[in-house]
């Protein structure tokens, strides 16, 4: 039995309160998509996990990035740690979510010629490699199983298929790289990313994004779409047909949900409104989906709620707006 309607909430507590488990269903909870470390020194990844679990935010989408992994080791290592510490201190679940972005340069080639390299698993300095990412995901596995915070791993951010027989490779990747992190946390989730928009297909055609579901050997699969309501989907209408069709792919693959990127975008640089933000969340909460606003802290002065220097982004004014459509005032300061 897959649960599509829970509306259970989840607010952040001490992990003291909680066994070191992972939850057998998803439930509603706010999220945000969160920097591999804080955009600059005027602030710490505890400070910003203390500060978002008190204005509401039950789990972070972390992303870290194999390019940059690769570049220095062991200096990446010690992000992902002090990220998983700050996360179990704040309560604050965790998803780990890799971002091939930078490996064509990493590599020297196109991106065109990077995701046409990898889905066909091709050798790279005498590595497969599918391999690099699988080594990668499975070390932080291993580094933070154990973790109260751990949720889940997605192994990659958008995938970008190139070709349509690229859906079951996008799938074959994910069952070889995802079932060795499942060999290490069995108790973990696994999130299946919804490929690129920029494949020519439809971009909610269940057939062709069900081709692209792993099975996971403990069965704990959720579909990860990224919903960007624009000015062609911000109406009910539109909020109804996304919806819906994730809905649709969910109860076809039969796993959970959990909108893994999402913001109201009016040409990415005025404000998003309120009230349609409202409305995404509480059709969310009715499902019992989780969702993660792109984003708290990224170099994107369109899509993200703080600047470097961790004041309030300008022109568009997230944050304040984010909370007034959760119905919270802000608590503490991100700095």
């Amino acid at each position: 039995m897959f649960i599509l309607t829970q509306t259970q909430t989840f607010e952040p507590v001490s992990v003291t309160t909680i066994p070191p488990v992972q939850p057998s269903q998803i439930s509603f909870m706010h999220g945000l998509n969160k920097a591999t470390v804080p955009l600059s020194g005027v602030t710490t990844q505890a400070k910003l996990a203390d500060f978002t679990a008190e204005n509401g935010f039950g789990f972070w989408r972390y992303r870290f990035n194999l390019a940059q992994y690769l570049q220095n080791p062991s200096a990446y290592l010690q992000y992902i740690r002090d990220t998983s510490r700050a996360a179990d201190t704040s309560g604050t679940k965790l998803i780990y979510t890799n971002f091939l972005d930078g490996m064509a340069g990493y590599m020297g080639v196109t991106p065109a010629a990077f995701w046409r390299a990898f889905w066909d698993n091709s050798v790279f300095s005498g590595k497969p490699l599918w391999d690099y990412l699988a080594d990668f995901m499975t070390l932080i596995a291993s580094l933070v199983k154990d973790k109260w915070s751990t949720l889940a791993y997605e192994f990659c951010n958008e995938p970008r298929a190139g070709v349509d027989a690229d859906h079951e490779k996008i799938k074959a990747c994910q069952e070889y790289v995802c079932n060795k992190i499942i060999a290490i946390d069995p108790d973990a989730w696994i999130v299946a990313p919804h490929r690129h928009k920029d494949y020519p297909g439809g971009f909610w055609s269940m057939s062709e994004t069900v081709r692209t579901i792993p099975t996971i050997s403990n069965n704990k699969v959720i579909f990860g779409p990224h919903t960007y309501f624009d000015s062609m989907k911000d109406t009910q209408v539109g909020f109804d047909y996304v919806f819906n069709a994730v809905a649709n792919i969910a109860a076809a693959a039969k796993t959970q949900v959990i909108l893994g990127e999402w913001d109201i975008e009016s040409y990415k640089t005025t404000p998003p409104d309120p009230v349609k933000m409202k409305t995404v969340i509480d059709m969310a909460k009715a499902r019992g989906w989780p969702l993660a606003l792109w984003a708290f802290d990224v170099l994107d002065a369109s899509h993200t709620c703080f600047d470097v220097n961790y004041d309030i982004q300008l022109p568009r004014n997230v944050w304040p707006l984010l909370l007034q459509a959760m119905s919270r005032t802000q608590v503490g300061s991100p700095k």
